[in-house]
């Protein structure tokens, strides 16, 4: 019922924050591109209750992205976001597997989620607009740099402390 309730509030956050538009910041010299924070509650649903949770969240990011920005081209605005999830998932359960016996575990796959989940969302979007013809790498590469690295940075900052909590409360429950 907890993991329902994460999956239900990482949704509601999602649509609220994408349809309100307070979900994207514009960039004042780029019309039409914008710094999202929408990958956040999709990496949170993935790391706290597993990859369908994130692409399910994703979907809805995808959706709301497909309604305000070009390309208006569903393989572009909700494949990438689809596999946030799974790739912020997987990341953390990797890194918790490799970490099995150390303190830190939690902290470090919750990092390298976060990371993985923020740059999927970037390239995925950047590659999938290319490889469909709407841009070129040498249109794409320098906003994949600076609003990828300003997403994942604020992706950490946000989502990392929320993880570390959220599973130190979890492990003292199990006490």
């Amino acid at each position: 019922m907890k993991r329902f309730t994460t999956t239900t509030t990482m949704l509601l956050v999602t649509a609220v924050l994408g349809v309100s538009g307070l979900g994207f910041l514009e960039v004042a010299d780029d019309p039409g591109s914008a710094f999202t924070l929408l990958h956040i509650p999709v990496i949170l649903a993935a790391i706290l209750d597993g990859p369908l949770a994130g692409s399910l969240v994703g979907l809805v990011f995808g959706a709301v992205c497909l309604l305000h920005y070009d390309p208006a081209d569903p393989v572009v605005q909700l494949l990438p976001r689809l596999l946030i999830g799974p790739a912020a998932a997987g990341a953390f359960a990797l890194v918790r597997e490799l970490r099995a016996n150390s303190s830190a575990r939690n902290s470090l796959a919750a990092l390298v989620a976060v990371m993985a989940g923020s740059w999927t969302n970037t390239l995925g979007v950047c590659l999938v607009a290319i490889m469909r013809g709407h841009n070129t790498l040498e249109e794409l590469a320098p906003m994949a740099l600076l609003h990828g690295s300003a997403e994942w940075i604020t992706a950490e900052m946000v989502a990392f402390p929320i993880v570390v909590l959220i599973y130190s409360q979890r492990r003292r429950k199990r006490r």
